[in-house]
């Protein structure tokens, strides 16, 4: 059940997204990544309806760019995942790692997709959108019945260049 709406997450004051940079996509698993064959499930790239029954508006990507150093971007990378899918919090998804993706590479995927800044003070958080051809956005679940959205989310699945979680930051 998708809904066509007009977003009001995007910050379209705030600093664009450049072709160039690359961004990171957080993997659970098994619900977006398979251990046994090893693949990125396409539906990492969906919308979900959240746990709050809300439905989702847009996919949680990372600007990597937006971390300083190394050591924040691991930081970031053995801490968020963690607090998403916990062992505790969710027995049926573990956090498994993450995919690097270039911006152009996805938005070249289709012209549906749309990479943008959030309103939010955390300028290291974006959202990929897919805008309807009347020109509002999906929220919700994607049409799976609609192939050009199964193969949009394919391909974006196959765009990652994914790699394990570091282990879990443990806080004193």
């Amino acid at each position: 059940m998708s809904i066509i709406h007009e977003s009001k997450d995007i910050d379209k004051t705030g600093n664009p997204i450049d072709d160039g940079e690359n961004l990171v996509r957080l993997l659970c698993s098994p619900l977006y990544f398979n251990e046994v064959s090893n693949k990125v499930n396409p539906d990492a790239f969906d919308l979900r309806i959240l746990p709050s029954g809300d439905l989702e508006e847009y996919v949680s990507l990372a600007r990597i760019r937006n971390f300083l150093s190394d050591e924040k971007f691991n930081n970031y990378l053995s801490t968020k995942g963690y607090n998403i899918w916990d062992d505790k919090l969710n027995d049926e998804n573990k956090y498994y790692g993450y995919g690097i993706f270039n911006c152009k590479d996805a938005r070249d995927v289709h012209e549906m997709i749309e990479i943008n800044p959030l309103i939010g003070r955390n300028k290291a958080h974006v959202g990929l959108f897919y805008k309807h051809s009347s020109g509002g956005y999906y929220c919700g679940p994607l049409p799976k019945t609609d192939l050009t959205i199964l193969e949009v989310l394919s391909d974006m699945a196959d765009l990652l260049d994914v790699h394990e979680a570091p282990a879990k930051k443990v806080e004193n």
